[in-house]
């Protein structure tokens, strides 16, 4: 968390995006550039880009997805049944038990939403940082 790259969900042009569409489908490439240019100038900053950077270097050097990877190193040979990388592994069965989540914050982009729950699924915003 010292990369000084900052956290896309910092963000008033992705909060903006979120809030418009809920349940939007983001890709990875998409969530990177809402931080291109912008820059946090603390020496420490939490970042949830890292993580998602961190996803694409995994999915480049691998030539698999994320959500594959997970499945195939960490869910299945530790036999988590009830575990998925939401949206992407999640069977129909697995989403139909899922609580919702609802939104939170202080963003002024959020205040549409908040209280509100959820769509199911929607995570891909979260991907390899939280999905």
């Amino acid at each position: 968390m010292t990369s000084g790259i900052p956290d896309y969900t910092d963000q008033p042009a992705f909060l903006r995006a979120r809030a418009d569409t809920p349940d939007r489908h983001f890709s990875a490439a998409r969530l990177v550039s809402y931080v291109a240019g912008a820059v946090t100038g603390d020496l420490w900053n939490y970042s949830n880009t890292n993580y998602l950077l961190a996803q694409m270097i995994i999915e480049r050097v691998t030539h698999d997805t994320y959500g594959d990877q997970l499945m195939k190193r960490i869910i299945i040979p530790l036999r988590l049944h009830s575990v998925c990388y939401a949206p992407y592994t999640c069977s129909a069965a697995a989403a139909a038990r899922m609580p919702a989540g609802y939104f939170f914050g202080s963003e002024v982009q959020q205040a549409p939403l908040l209280g509100k729950p959820v769509p199911p699924l929607a995570l891909t915003w979260a991907q390899g940082a939280g999905g």
